[in-house]
Parts: C-alpha cells; sequence; structure tokens
C-alpha cells in the first residue's frame, strides 16, 4: 500500500486509521517532511533500510524507515524507546509473525509428537 501525505501529522493520522504494524510506502521526496520532526533511535532493526527515524509518543508512535528510493511507515502500540518488552512482545512479534510462524507451529508439533 502507497500512501502520499502532505507532513508527518497526514501521516500519523492516515496510519491510525490502519492495522498496527501494517507498513505502507511513501515516496522518497517527502523525506525531509516526514523525519524532521522525529528522532533517530539509538538501536534497531533496519530491515535492508538506510536510517530509522520514532516519533516521541510513548503509545501508538509513528515508526519510519528510509530506503534508496522510497520510505516506509506504520505504528507500532508501544515506543521501544520507553518500554522495550511491550515493543517487543506487542509489536515485534506481530510484525515478524510470518517469520516466527512456521518455528512456532513446528515447535508445537515437535512437543507434541513427543510427549
Amino acid at each position: 500500500m502507497e500512501i502520499n501525505p502532505k507532513n508527518v501529522y497526514d501521516l500519523r493520522e492516515q496510519l491510525l486509521n490502519l492495522p498496527y504494524c501494517l507498513d505502507v510506502k511513501i515516496p522518497k521526496n517527502l523525506e525531509e517532511k516526514i523525519t524532521a520532526p522525529l528522532q533517530k533511535p539509538r538501536i534497531g532493526l533496519l530491515k535492508g533500510a538506510e536510517k530509522e527515524y520514532r516519533d516521541f509518543n510513548k503509545r501508538d508512535s509513528l515508526h519510519v524507515r528510509v530506503y534508496e528510493t522510497y520510505l516506509k511507515a506504520h505504528i507500532d502500540r508501544k515506543n521501544p524507546i520507553y518500554k522495550p518488552i511491550s515493543h517487543f512482545i506487542q509489536d515485534a512479534l506481530l510484525q515478524n509473525a510470518k517469520i516466527l510462524a512456521p518455528i512456532v507451529i513446528s515447535l508445537i508439533a515437535f512437543l507434541i509428537t513427543t510427549l
């Protein structure tokens, strides 16, 4: 899904109408408008991005990754700057569900067959 917000506040409003952690693409030419009021976190998973930014909200936190030709953004339930464990449990696992699901299913199947 691609959107073309006017600024970071418009982006945030549009993302709040979508499911948590759903990435949307944003044109690269909006990078300065979008990232200017945000902060660069000290740690994070770039997932191939050049850099990333977050807002200062503790909840419903905007997360933007900057790639070579576009931006990607989503809303996290918890901002890892303030609540790293809650973010990991509520957001990071949801974002990586496609990777984790087969592992969890395999682990459950293994446990069932060995009991």
